[in-house]
């Protein structure tokens, strides 16, 4: 069964995550139960191997389909329950500085400098993760496990666990790049090309390079008060 959802997603043109991430995976072929066991034990122990990337599977996931006395408890769209505790929300506020925004010290964009990706920026590594792991960082934090990033980025500025300044230029960020990387890829389908998340910045309009620009600027100065509050031994939960 598990092999049948990697098969259809190949023949919808999606391959599998090159980091084994998928339905076939042991690690995640899970009955709902057994899910909701690894949430419990997560929460508990964040320390544990691999705790980050399942609390990220568990966190992000939605039930597309579920039979049975099991199909209303899945209805409510997370498989995470609970308060996290202040060491996983410690580990997921250091997480979510694993990716920084590609920017200089100047007005450049910082690029690729050799190999095929010379002079293009990582638009999704660079922007969209970056957002990402910071709303799911935030949102945990106000209490929201499973939702989407603007639907935790209210919840952090709603809770307080994010500055509102911060929540509403991430929430502008996400939206802006969100619709650059899309725009990309749609036009590299056009052309019969395999979509990819690398833009030549020196190919946008002088308006989308400043606004990019500023996105990355605006997402490197989250982390940078994240970094800060890590080092000064700020408690959550």
């Amino acid at each position: 069964m598990t092999q049948a959802v990697d098969e259809g997603l190949r023949a919808c043109g999606m391959s599998p995550d090159e980091h084994g991430a998928s339905a076939a995976n042991p690690i995640f072929a899970r009955s709902l139960a057994s899910w909701r066991r690894a949430a419990r034990s997560l929460s508990e122990d964040p320390t544990q191997e691999k705790a980050l990337i399942l609390t990220s599977v568990l966190t992000d996931s939605r039930p597309v389909w579920s039979s049975g006395a099991s199909s209303d408890a899945a209805a409510g769209g997370g498989l995470w329950e609970g308060q996290p505790t202040p060491e996983l929300l410690r580990l997921l506020a250091r997480f979510a500085l694993s990716f920084r925004p590609p920017t200089g010290f100047l007005r450049d964009f910082v690029v690729e400098h050799s190999g095929e990706r010379r002079g293009q920026l990582d638009i999704k590594h660079g922007g969209m993760i970056p957002i990402v792991d910071l709303a799911r960082w935030a949102g945990m934090a106000a209490g929201v496990a499973s939702a989407s990033t603007r639907e935790r980025l209210r919840a952090a500025e709603a809770a307080g666990t994010m500055d509102s300044a911060e929540a509403q230029t991430l929430t502008e960020a996400f939206g802006f790049i969100f619709s650059l990387r899309l725009d990309h890829q749609v036009e590299q389908l056009r052309r019969g090309e395999e979509p990819d998340d690398f833009i030549d910045p020196k190919t946008l309009n002088p308006l989308a390079r400043s606004y990019l620009r500023e996105a990355f600027r605006a997402v490197a100065s989250v982390q940078a008060n994240l970094s800060a509050e890590l080092s000064h031994g700020v408690r959550w939960g």
